[in-house]
């Protein structure tokens, strides 16, 4: 009678494993979907935001110098191609109340693509993309006293690497091209703000979604492509009073000497503003949809990241205008984005390798002298106590 029961406990346990592995194979399916997902939206991302920082940096240098003209010109091409792509229809849920509810996060949308334009009128693209990254320092204040996330100590320390770095680099630019910094920082916080709204936004839209489709069957609402396509639409075209009124406000008080277009231009110049303006409607498409899978801190870490290709690129096609010559500058750049891709793995879960927080430490302790010295001077005072600092190891060991 033993040896009897023991038998179906042994099958239990084998049903129970097997069990356990099927509930455990749709979570892995899911997380493979979810990973691959994020994977193939931030890969799109990339690229559409690399070509649209190098196009906008080409139109406002040999084309149209008028930031605002230029975004007039991307924003309706946006509501064109959204319109067309729907074959003529709008959202489903237009009226007043939506165009209410959309219009804050519209103003923030066309103040960011305004002043991001302008700002890279004045600079580089490294220096706007270094001093864009301390948009983490304060999303993350936002995301506290909205979201309730807290940061680690760790977390902290590496927002003040990004802020070391990027006053290393753009130290220079701070004093010489106040124009552009003002431009550069009226950026930061429409985008910071733009970022977080959107995120709450999307979430309680998602939200809403999850508890229909208990109630009804699935509708065009609830796909994540449309939803995108309905908040580019309301961004693009609510935006064009304020883009409009900031185009016509340049063009009247700040550039009324200036030429809407210059005079050189041909085919090809028109043909890389139509590029800009199908970009700016993937932009905004592809941007919504991977900022639905990310956190605020976490989608701007990485659309400043991901602007790593787009400096080298700069850096080939315009030297001339890039700054990173002395030690200090370089060190600034790669502090600033080191500490921003940290920053980023710090928030997730587990625990940053030690050897990545003895770097960036080690780099701390050798730019802020160099800063406050200067190069130089840092050079010989450095190579002075080193110098005496083997001659008295040296003395210390020929005595007796």
């Amino acid at each position: 009678m033993k040896e009897e029961e023991k038998e179906p406990s042994s099958n239990d346990d084998g049903d129970d494993k097997q069990t356990q592995i099927q509930q455990q194979t749709p979570h892995n399916n899911n997380n493979t979907i979810i990973m691959t997902t994020m994977a193939i939206a931030c890969f799109t991302t990339t690229v559409v935001s690399v070509s649209m920082i190098l196009l906008n940096k080409a139109i406002v240098l040999s084309i149209i110098p008028f930031g605002g003209g230029l975004v007039l010109i991307q924003n309706s091409a946006t509501v064109l191609l959204v319109q067309a792509y729907r074959w003529g229809s709008g959202p489903e849920d237009f009226g007043i109340s939506a165009v209410l509810y959309n219009t804050p996060c519209a103003i923030l949308f066309g103040m960011n693509t305004f002043t991001s334009i302008q700002a890279l009128a004045f600079l580089s693209v490294t220096t706007f993309t270094i001093f864009r990254n301390t948009q983490s320092i304060l999303s993350a204040p936002l995301d506290y006293l909205i979201r309730g996330e807290r940061l680690k100590p760790v977390s902290i320390f590496f927002l003040c690497t990004i802020l070391l770095g990027t006053c290393a680099y753009c130290g220079k630019d701070l004093r010489a091209n106040v124009e552009g910094i003002a431009w550069a920082s009226a950026h930061l916080a429409s985008t910071t703000l733009y970022t977080v709204l959107t995120k709450i936004r999307l979430e309680k839209k998602n939200a809403l979604s999850s508890e229909n489709l208990k109630k009804k069957p699935i509708n065009n609402n609830n796909n994540p492509l449309t939803q995108a396509l309905d908040l580019a639409w309301y961004n693009n075209i609510l935006s064009l009073p304020i883009v409009g009124a900031a185009a016509a406000f340049q063009a009247v008080f700040l550039m009324k000497d200036t030429p809407f277009v210059r005079s050189e231009c041909g085919l090809y110049c028109w043909m890389m503003v139509a590029a800009s303006c199908f970009n700016g409607c993937a932009m905004s498409v592809v941007g919504l949809k991977t900022q639905s899978l990310m956190t605020p801190t976490s989608f701007l870490t990485f659309n400043n990241l991901n602007k790593i290709p787009a400096m080298l690129i700069s850096a080939a096609i315009w030297p001339h205008l890039e700054t990173a010559n002395t030690t200090p500058e370089i060190m600034g750049v790669v502090l600033s984005i080191l500490g921003g891709y940290l920053y980023a793995l710090s928030k997730q879960e587990g625990d940053v390798h030690p050897a990545a927080i003895f770097v960036s430490v080690v780099m701390c302790i050798a730019l802020v002298p160099m800063m406050i010295l200067g190069e130089e001077a840092f050079e010989q005072q450095t190579g002075l106590k080193l110098l005496l600092l083997f001659a008295n190891s040296t003395k210390n060991i020929s005595t007796p």
